[in-house]
């Protein structure tokens, strides 16, 4: 118990003190950045605005996809837009993905959609997600480290993230796809809640466990569907790394796709496990850092960061707040003609 309390003091330090080096060196910039502010290229945000729409147009429709495989009786929009909308608040939100996923649940409530099936599409999109980013850390962190010449404790430190991530994905793969020790694993759940809640909840674990062997059976059945909802995340990670390159390209700077590739996945995972709120700041900070070690000037970095950040994800929860209102006033809508 000391130990794990030591440890996340430990990692609060470590991302505290990321924050407050690239504080001080934005301080450093201000000259760089107030010039680099000035020759911005803002034809290239039409651009960066079609891939980040091409990027969330593929993560919806991958969560619509494994919805099928799942059998949701919903319309594709419908889950495409309840994709969207709640996937887009768990990226500005550190909740452990609480908020968006409990909005998940109201929104397909309504059509009948229970929450052992809303909980078993939800992981099982989230470890596909999960995976593209999780396979190319271990390249992007090759690709720095044969690039540019690291400390000996970064390198030991983004190698050590890099091997738990890996770990971490093995196991939720053996857990998903291996019924003997996903049954083993809900027992294990259910012991240490009952003791917690002093109450049974084997019924609903019984029922996930139902929900997830029909969605492998569907995916045996129809390995194309899963096909197309892989495709569709690689594709949705590729438009997510091109955004950045634009960001980048807006102020001048015509980075090469590895080094881009390098920036995004380290900075996104460290801003994943982080503290922050949707890796606000730590996430731009890791960015702007990696991108300075291939030689982008870094006012220029941090101001692509915090375009990409503008970009991809205020503007984005912007335009899912249009469509939750509008769906949850469909959904009051339908409940009234219901009980007419």
């Amino acid at each position: 118990m000391h130990s794990t309390t030591g440890l996340n003091r430990s990692i609060r330090i470590l991302f505290l003190a990321v924050t407050i080096v690239a504080l001080l060196s934005i301080a450093t910039q201000v000259d760089e950045i107030q010039s680099s502010l000035g020759q911005v290229q803002w034809g290239v945000l039409p651009n960066a605005l079609l891939m980040t729409a091409m990027s969330y147009l593929c993560m919806s429709f991958s969560f619509a996809t494994v919805g099928r495989l799942f059998d949701i009786e919903m319309r594709q929009r419908d889950i495409a837009l309840v994709g969207f909308v709640t996937n887009v608040i768990n990226h500005v939100v550190t909740s452990g993905g609480v908020a968006g996923y409990s909005l998940r649940y109201a929104m397909m409530k309504r059509d009948g959609v229970h929450l052992r099936d809303v909980v078993a599409i939800s992981i099982m999109h989230f470890y596909l997600t999960g995976l593209d980013m999780i396979i190319t850390l271990p390249i992007s962190l090759i690709y720095l480290m044969s690039h540019v010449r690291l400390a000996r404790g970064l390198s030991i430190g983004l190698t050590f993230l890099t091997v738990i991530l890996v770990c971490l994905a093995i196991l939720a793969a053996i857990l998903i796809f291996a019924r003997r020790w996903r049954r083993i694993a809900l027992r294990t759940i259910s012991g240490i809640a009952s003791r917690i809640v002093r109450r049974e909840i084997d019924p609903g674990l019984d029922q996930f466990e139902e929900s997830m062997s029909r969605g492998l059976s569907a995916m045996r059945r129809t390995p194309g569907l899963l096909l197309v909802a892989i495709s569709l995340i690689w594709f949705d990670w590729l438009a997510s790394v091109l955004t950045l390159t634009l960001c980048l390209e807006a102020f001048g700077e015509h980075v090469p796709f590895g080094v881009v590739m390098s920036a995004f996945v380290i900075g996104t995972m460290i801003g994943l496990v982080s503290l922050a709120p949707g890796g606000l700041g730590v996430q731009e900070g890791s960015m702007s850092g990696i991108l300075a070690l291939f030689g982008v000037p870094f006012g220029k970095a941090i101001l692509a960061a915090v375009l990409f950040r503008a970009v991809f994800y205020f503007l984005p929860y912007m335009v899912s707040l249009l469509f939750s209102r509008s769906m949850m006033r469909d959904g009051s809508q339908s409940r009234v003609s219901a009980a007419d």
